[in-house]
């Protein structure tokens, strides 16, 4: 784990997608609301 200027970057095992559904799967767990989850890719 890195920690440059605040920010702390960790690689995962995980596709983008399998790891942002972790992610919300936690966040969910802890009753903090997701309000939109944007594809960057398609945005492109």
């Amino acid at each position: 784990m890195n920690a440059t200027n605040g920010i702390i970057s960790q690689p995962s095992p995980y596709s983008v997608t399998e790891t942002i559904d972790h992610l919300v799967a936690v966040l969910q767990a802890k009753n903090i609301t997701i309000f939109a989850r944007i594809d960057q890719q398609v945005e492109a």
